[in-house]
């Protein structure tokens, strides 16, 4: 077991080294990094949007089948209960 943990920490340490030798350049591109703030900023927007979006649908758009027709229990199954 414990070689198993050493097996990852070296992989974790070799693969830090890696990146901070060759991607330096890339980071260091005032234009990369403008690219990579917009896009986490796209993400972060979009899954505010989507999560706020979900909220409000499910708290403003219930719908209960039994109300609109006389046979609720059945048409309830046959959706698989809406």
């Amino acid at each position: 077991m414990s070689m198993t943990l050493l097996h990852g920490v070296l992989a974790v340490v070799a693969a830090g080294i890696f990146v901070a030798t060759f991607t330096w350049p890339y980071v260091d591109d005032h234009h990369s990094m403008h690219n990579v703030w917009h896009w986490i900023e796209w993400v972060g927007n979009t899954l505010i949007f989507l999560l706020a979006g979900r909220g409000l649908h499910s708290s403003t758009f219930r719908l209960d089948v039994s109300a609109f027709c006389g046979i609720g229990g059945a048409f309830r199954g046959f959706l698989g209960g809406v």
